[in-house]
């Protein structure tokens, strides 16, 4: 699978949107907002992907989501196995709404607060 093309900083899958926030280290945080079906889980999986492929660490904002179906659990955890067949790093921000929370639970998924430790690689800004 291909990354975004460059400049791909913004998702609108309605009625999900997300976007991409570059952080000084160069790491990446994603930020959701809405909902997450099964019509909005595959372009949330390409968008993913492409930011791992593009950044070695990237963070997953859920606190905006207000719906989470199977189908989105699926999407984060391709993104998830991805990173780490890739030798880097997605992992989920410690902010959740209640819904992401209901349906981790729902699904037995259990996601630590704590962030990790630094990434060991250097960040890179994702060229343009």
């Amino acid at each position: 699978m291909t990354g975004p093309p460059a400049g791909y900083d913004e998702l609108a899958a309605d009625p999900l949107r997300a976007s991409a926030e570059y952080r000084p280290d160069g790491s990446v945080v994603l930020r959701c907002r809405g909902g997450i079906d099964a019509a909005t889980a595959p372009p949330l999986s390409v968008f993913l992907i492409g930011w791992v492929d593009r950044c070695c660490c990237v963070e997953l904002d859920l606190s905006g989501v207000d719906h989470l179906a199977a189908a989105g659990l699926a999407a984060v955890l391709t993104g998830c196995r991805h990173a780490d067949r890739e030798g880097r790093h997605l992992r989920l921000g410690p902010g959740r709404s209640p819904a992401v929370g209901r349906a981790l639970a729902a699904a037995r998924i259990v996601v630590g607060d704590r962030l990790g430790p630094t990434c060991p690689q250097h960040h890179r800004r994702p060229a343009a």
